[in-house]
């Protein structure tokens, strides 16, 4: 006694009907599911994605959707022109405006929802396209959780995070390039008040995570990182001014380059 369409259908996650036309040659199963390539592209999407982006599934029209909402519609554009490289599209992906002002951009592709929802619970799938292109990488993550200002003794380098294993990653991707840094952690309280409508929320993650570049090793940063966000990228001709005299008295050992 055989397996139903409709028992494969619910073992895979997909309609009765996608089935049918499988086994029937109809459609090629990954018929609108292109595989991406690995790039430097690529490696931006990733860095952006685990610091701003979401998943997504839509099970009564059976998509699969990878989100990115941000407030910078130029971090928004910079996003959707490298998903449309990462998988050989002519023109980027549709970015549309909420109501709360901000810009979203969607993607619906099985591939890359699967690859990325593994890389939850297994953050070292992520470590090869990281190995290939640190610097696109820490982009893509700098747009999204990093921030660069001016300090009291020179330019501060930083980006956030309360995941672990995120910090992790960030920390290889510095170790390729030889950038030296420094991590700390604050205990938050458990619950705060939203900005924008005033609701209390419950933390999930209570820990905060900051990695700091530091000071030596900002010019050397600053040439590997290319930001997309034009209010961050105005900031980095500063950082390698400030930063050129100490950048040449870096007393700090090299860091183990992991493979």
């Amino acid at each position: 006694m055989g397996i139903g369409y409709g028992t494969i259908a619910r073992m895979i996650g997909v309609s009765k009907g996608e089935v049918i036309n499988w086994l029937t040659g109809r459609y090629h199963p990954l018929r609108r599911h292109v595989t991406p390539t690995i790039s430097s592209q690529f490696a931006y999407v990733i860095g952006a994605w685990i610091g701003d982006g979401c998943l997504f599934r839509d099970r009564k029209r059976w998509m699969n959707y990878t989100r990115l909402v941000v407030k910078d519609a130029d971090f928004a554009l910079a996003f959707a022109e490298s998903l449309a490289s990462s998988f050989r599209k002519e023109k980027p992906s549709n970015i549309y405006s909420r109501k709360d002002g901000r810009s979203a951009v969607s993607v619906n592709n099985r591939i890359l929802y699967d690859f990325l929802l593994a890389s939850r619970t297994r953050s070292e799938l992520l470590k090869p396209v990281i190995k290939m292109c640190p610097g696109s990488f820490l982009t893509g993550f700098w747009d999204a959780e990093g921030s660069i200002s001016e300090a009291k003794y020179g330019p501060s380098i930083r980006a956030f995070n309360t995941r672990r294993d995120v910090i992790r990653l960030v920390k290889y991707a510095l170790d390729r390039l030889t950038v030296h840094y420094t991590v700390t952690s604050l205990k938050r309280p458990s619950v705060f008040v939203g900005p924008r409508n005033g609701k209390v929320y419950h933390r999930k993650h209570r820990i905060l995570y900051t990695i700091s570049v530091r000071a030596c090793c900002g010019l050397r940063f600053a040439r590997c990182v290319d930001m997309k966000i034009k209010r961050k990228a105005e900031r980095l001709p500063t950082v390698e001014k400030i930063t050129t005299a100490v950048s040449k008295h870096c007393t700090w050992p090299n860091p183990a380059v992991h493979d």
